[in-house]
């Protein structure tokens, strides 16, 4: 038996909420205050894993007695980072970049609980390749789907999405969902967490 008093997502993707979901336990969602904006490290990789590890510690430092798991992913093409666009053109612009391109999902998670003294993080890493996208195609995601809320403006979790793939190599619930559930089932076990 855990001897964490709860469990909190730090995350409110919705993506995320359905692969906690899955898991069968009881949780809390509660978002992490951090400004990412002033978070300076510039290396993709390590960016995912120190965002992540940075949201689970900042609200475990407000609820030290749950076990906080917190996860960040953004797109990569070549040496850039796709994060979140802040437009619906930007968005737009995002997807014409990627069109017949291959492409990593970087996905950092983290767990933390202040009162078992427990802390792991890692980074996942998913290669993919989009499809060759008409410009009907970009013109009707962007309107139709919330491309603001989604690093490089789209999400694999959707059928819309997943439409616009054509390879993927590696871990498929980090890259569909945004949370590694193998490694997080894996670990919340050690921790003592029983589903």
């Amino acid at each position: 038996m855990t001897k964490v008093s709860k469990i909190i997502l730090a995350s409110n993707s919705l993506q995320r909420k359905l692969m906690m979901d899955s898991l069968g336990f009881e949780y809390e969602i509660i978002s992490s205050f951090i400004n990412e904006g002033k978070i300076e490290e510039t290396d993709p990789r390590k960016r995912a894993v120190k965002l992540a590890q940075l949201k689970a510690l900042d609200v475990a430092t407000r609820y030290p007695t749950a076990m906080v798991i917190a996860a960040d992913t953004f797109g990569v093409l070549e040496a850039q980072i796709l994060e979140k666009p802040k437009s619906k053109a930007e968005a737009a612009k995002m997807l014409k970049l990627m069109s017949g391109r291959w492409l990593t999902a970087l996905t950092g998670v983290a767990f933390e609980s202040l009162k078992i003294k427990e802390q792991k993080s890692k980074l996942f890493e998913t290669i993919f390749k989009f499809r060759e996208l008409s410009a009907g195609e970009i013109k009707r995601y962007v309107s139709e789907q919330p491309v603001t809320t989604w690093s490089a403006g789209f999400c694999p979790g959707y059928p819309a999405g997943a439409a616009l793939i054509e390879k993927v190599d590696g871990d498929l619930t980090s890259f569909l969902y945004g949370l590694p559930v193998p490694w997080l089932a894996k670990h919340l076990r050690i921790a003592g967490i029983q589903f």
